[in-house]
């Protein structure tokens, strides 16, 4: 560990030496790092001077400018103390990635795509890769993200403890794709390899819901994949998602299918051929050619998402605004869905097929909550409990209502203050009043997660990827 001039750097705050805003860099001479010659400030002080024998004269024998390390750090100490963690996370971050790509360079010719880009939005690929000249990143929030990077590395740290013969956070190549990937689970007596993840509450809710999505699966079957290829077994796959709030877990298991994990890096080669496609469109692309034609070779990678304001991952996305047009769109007055869909102009057969489709949306929407009110009433008062197949469908209890009524506590403060003052009560006093809560009865499909363990128990074999649960 080093050792830090601790007690010279207090000192130093103490005496009032250190400024606020921008610092001098000085040297140990005292003298600013501006004040020392070279290209770099990193010759001799200026300030410096010879005698007549051409010595000089500098008390502190200032040959080269040398960093004052009792300053530095007291002015780390200063500037640390008003900055957030949120921040530090964010320096932190920041660190450890400009490290991996120092460490994991992109060679000429090669893209930026791995296992972890399967099932990705092709031009999201498209923009981390070749970005256009005038892209402008759009503010990112990533705190959740970072977050759930640190529950990650403390599940893993943990996980080494309790499993040393497993394998954590290892890279793996997939043959055909340029750079290697990384797994983060694999336990080579069982052949099993897992991803690890967190969620936030919408991600949660419909993992739940919906089981495992495939795009999450192809992620891990591409690690075995790879696995496979070197000569090693994988005869499962896992994936475990922790939830950042409160830390549940759940956790699908599935066979390893070599079928859906070859075309999942038959999807990944198909967008790297795209982007060689792309690149070389871009570098000889010459609108005087093609009547001023404007052109994007973004379109060769197209949206696989539904746009900002209608998908979460496209809301937090940085190339949403340039991708979306959505400066373009609000000076238009329209969204950015209906400048990309149907252009600048619209012609008027375009502008019909919208008007049927959001009426027949309508329409649809219409029928979906009258059939969800009157198949509601079906299963109300039904037993709690599962049913069908495997107990593939649950019905379970839940309670409504029960929240505060402020109309009602209004009224009542209203009819207190109209009392003689002799006869009213603290408006403090008289409490908040709620509405009664109700059970209702609500019918779902029962979590994926459940129904494996279910089949494990009962002894049956795993499903394949895709395959229905019961």
């Amino acid at each position: 560990m080093p050792v830090f001039p601790i007690k010279q750097a207090a000192e130093l705050i103490k005496s009032g030496a250190i400024p606020f805003g921008p610092r001098t860099e000085p040297c140990l001479c005292r003298g600013p790092r501006a004040a020392h010659s070279g290209a770099t400030n990193g010759g001799r002080c200026a300030g410096c001077t010879r005698d007549a024998d051409g010595n000089l004269m500098c008390p502190k024998n200032c040959r080269r400018y040398r960093e004052d390390l009792i300053y530095k750090l007291a002015a780390a100490a200063l500037d640390t103390a008003g900055t957030s963690i949120g921040d530090s996370l964010r320096l932190a971050d920041q660190l450890e990635r400009d490290q991996h790509y120092k460490e994991n360079p992109r060679e000429p010719g090669q893209w930026s795509l791995g296992a972890s880009d399967a099932g990705a939005c092709p031009r999201a690929i498209w923009y981390r890769n070749l970005p256009p000249e005038n892209l402008v990143l759009a503010p990112a929030d990533y705190r959740e993200a970072r977050i759930g990077s640190l529950i990650h590395k403390q599940t893993v740290k943990s996980l080494k403890l309790l499993y040393p013969w497993q394998e954590f956070e290892q890279p793996v190549t997939i043959n055909g794709l340029d750079r290697a990937s990384a797994y983060d689970r694999y336990d080579e007596v069982t052949a099993e390899v897992e991803d690890l993840k967190t969620a936030g509450d919408w991600r949660w809710d419909d993992v739940i819901d919906n089981g495992v999505s495939l795009n999450v699966w192809k992620q891990v079957a591409l690690y075995a994949l790879g696995l496979i290829e070197a000569g090693r077994p994988v005869k499962t796959l896992k994936i475990t998602y922790l939830k950042r709030c409160n830390g549940h877990d759940m956790t699908e298991t599935v066979l390893f299918d070599l079928e859906f994990a070859e075309a999942a890096r038959q999807e990944l080669l198909g967008i790297a051929a795209m982007l060689d496609l792309a690149a070389d469109e871009a570098e000889g692309w010459d609108p005087a050619a093609h009547d001023g034609e404007e052109y994007d070779p973004g379109d060769l990678l197209p949206r696989t998402r539904s746009g900002p304001g209608l998908d979460k991952l496209c809301d937090r996305c940085p190339f949403r605004i340039h991708c979306w047009k959505m400066d373009e769109a609000e000076e238009l007055g329209r969204s950015p869905q209906s400048l990309v869909e149907l252009g600048q102009v619209p012609a008027e057969p375009d502008v019909i097929w919208a008007i049927e489709e959001n009426v027949k949306a309508k329409a649809l929407n219409g029928e979906a909550d009258k059939l969800k009110k009157s198949t509601g009433l079906l299963i109300e008062g039904l037993t709690p409990g599962r049913y069908g197949p495997g107990g593939i469908w649950t019905i379970a209890e839940q309670n409504f209502g029960g929240g505060p009524n402020h109309k009602l506590h209004a009224e009542r403060l209203a009819a207190n203050a109209a009392l003689p003052i002799e006869q009213r009560q603290d408006p403090d006093s008289i409490p908040v009043p709620k509405f009664d809560q109700v059970k209702h009865s609500i019918a779902k499909k029962t979590p994926k997660a459940v129904l494996d363990k279910d089949r494990k128990a009962a002894g049956l074999p795993l499903r394949k990827v895709g395959e229905d649960v019961a």
